[in-house]
């Protein structure tokens, strides 16, 4: 599953989902990321995106959003390109 961060007219931006129990890093959440001037800064920075590692829920699930996010564009037939986080496989 992804989600998608940004709309415009010509595609979207978006973070895939992981589920939170198969999630092998440290989940954050917006107000930890952004707590002070210095976190916000480094999230704006962060190679993998400002929404990498935050926890996030639906349908009564935790999921992570998983980065780098992904440029998806209308009428382009690219693969996906592989996540870059590491998963438990069980």
């Amino acid at each position: 599953m992804w989600v998608t961060i940004a709309l415009c007219n010509h595609g979207a931006r978006a973070y895939r989902l992981c589920p939170l129990r198969i999630f092998n890093g440290t989940p954050t959440n917006y107000r930890d990321k952004t707590g002070s001037a210095e976190l916000a800064d480094a999230a704006r920075n962060d190679p993998n995106g400002f929404y990498d590692r935050m926890t996030i829920r639906h349908g009564g699930q935790e999921f992570v959003l998983c980065g780098p996010e992904v440029q998806i564009v209308a009428g382009q037939s690219e693969d996906v390109p592989a996540p870059q986080v590491q998963l438990a496989l069980f």
